[in-house]
């Protein structure tokens, strides 16, 4: 047998001819190989994101690791999430490029999109009515233009136009938390009743009082009762000062167009206002108690 005396390729049979006279001395057993190749494992890979809420879609794109250099498939990550939540970043895959799904083992490595809830903002007072520019000097009504009678007012801001109350977003000189309370109402109210009471009461009590007078004819009698009748007014006019104090502080700190609540920041100062008030009615009413004891005096 003669061999061969190039060195066989890979893959090669190595064979012995036929022609020689040894042959006869073989038999030959042929043995088949199996030539295996395996698919490639490739990856496709989606990342995590997250976000807070706004409205648009969260995306984010993947990838593939390992496909043959010069191989080519159509990739797209489709994984999308807007609402507030969580979702797997998904993907699609199409075979129509150069490589073939039969020579690729695929494995996953998928992400997930979340959408965090936004912050939700405290609610700020409601909105009122802006109040226009502090009255300067110029626009008083002891001012030259203010007099009553004069020219009109005008207030001079200089270059910057802003107006002299500045205000920042949301502020308001309203009621607190979007809301009127029920009782500073009820307190100017009876504040105000008060009030009136006494001036209602002074005018009664002077008829009757300007007929006792009749009664005492000295000099004395007629200065005491001049002066106590002035003592009397002075009280009761006193009592006017907490009822215009209550109305102010109520219309500048409240709104009724808006809900009501039964308290607020300004409750306290308008029940310091009618407890004034309901001392000066107090007063009031021991003066005239005293008065009448003097006249039974003078009787």
């Amino acid at each position: 047998v003669k061999a061969q005396s190039a060195v066989p390729a890979k893959g090669m049979i190595i064979s012995a001819q036929a022609d020689s006279p040894a042959a006869a001395n073989y038999k030959v057993t042929k043995k088949t190989g199996t030539l295996t190749v395996d698919k490639k494992k490739i990856t496709v890979i989606t990342p995590d994101a997250t976000k807070t809420y706004d409205g648009a879609p969260l995306t984010a794109n993947g990838r593939i690791k390992g496909l043959v250099k010069g191989e080519t498939v159509t990739f797209r990550t489709t994984g999308s999430r807007t609402s507030v939540g969580d979702t797997v970043n998904s993907y699609s895959l199409k075979w129509d490029g150069t490589a073939k799904k039969s020579n690729y083992t695929v494995e996953e490595e998928l992400g997930v999109l979340t959408v965090e809830a936004a912050d939700t903002p405290a609610p700020g007072p409601a909105p009122g009515p802006t109040p226009g520019p502090a009255p300067g000097p110029a626009g008083g009504l002891g001012g030259p233009a203010g007099a009553l009678g004069g020219g009109p007012a005008t207030a001079d801001l200089g270059d910057d136009p802003t107006p002299l109350t500045d205000l920042d977003d949301g502020d308001t000189p309203l009621a607190d938390f979007g809301a009127w309370a029920l009782i500073n109402l009820i307190a100017m109210i009876l504040t105000v009743i008060i009030s009136l009471l006494l001036i209602i009461f002074h005018f009664v009590n002077r008829r009757r009082d300007e007929e006792d007078a009749e009664s005492r004819t000295t000099a004395a009698a007629e200065d005491d009762d001049e002066s106590v009748m002035k003592k009397k007014l002075l009280v009761r006019l006193a009592g006017l000062i907490p009822a215009f104090a209550a109305i102010i502080v109520f219309f500048l700190t409240e709104d009724m167009s808006l809900p009501m609540q039964m308290v607020d920041k300004w409750t306290i100062p308008m029940i310091i206002i009618l407890v004034i008030e309901g001392i000066v009615a107090l007063l009031a009413k021991k003066k005239t108690e005293e008065d009448d004891e003097t006249d039974e005096q003078y009787a």
